[in-house]
């Protein structure tokens, strides 16, 4: 885990063939890492600022120095989002989860200070862990599928915020 937090002056990294397990968000703190590159790895990628298992189902990490401030989840075979993945990603500003997301582990969004809304929630808040918003200051909005459980309206805690909930029908998108 954090293999190579705060590794300031990485710029790009090249992750060998043999390497079969990556800790938490192994580049946490790499405020210039824009590319990494994996050998002919048969266990992980690299895909639009992601690293993620090969099979695309769970996300590992996000990169902190992705720019992009909306982010799509990458694959609809998408079924668990790490600890830490998002951590410390201050331009993200709207997430859109596969709704085929079932585990969002801890902490997996902190500190994402730009973070404003979340879509495409699937079910009710069973599936986040400890403070998967914490320090998402901004974030106000959470979107859920129809068939979401949880309780909606205003001041619903999820995930460590305080937010807006709000049921999507099955025609509404992000």
């Amino acid at each position: 885990s954090y293999a190579f937090k705060e590794c300031i002056n990485l710029e790009s990294a090249t992750i060998g063939s043999s390497v079969a397990t990556i800790g938490i968000n192994p580049f946490v703190g790499c405020s210039k890492l824009t590319n990494i590159t994996f050998e002919t790895n048969e266990y992980f990628k690299y895909k639009n600022g992601t690293i993620m298992t090969k099979d695309e189902k769970e996300l590992i990490t996000y990169l902190q120095t992705n720019n992009e401030t909306t982010f799509v989840s990458p694959s609809n075979e998408l079924k668990v989002i790490r600890p830490y993945a998002f951590y410390g990603n201050n331009k993200l500003e709207i997430v859109s989860i596969s709704s085929n997301v079932d585990s969002i582990r801890e902490y997996a969004f902190s500190n994402c200070s730009s973070l404003k809304k979340v879509y495409n929630l699937k079910t009710n808040n069973e599936i986040f862990t400890t403070n998967v918003f914490s320090g998402c200051n901004n974030l106000m909005n959470m979107y859920v599928r129809e068939k979401y459980t949880g309780n909606t309206g205003s001041g619903i805690n999820v995930g460590g915020i305080n937010m807006i909930v709000t049921k999507m029908t099955n025609n509404e998108t992000n």
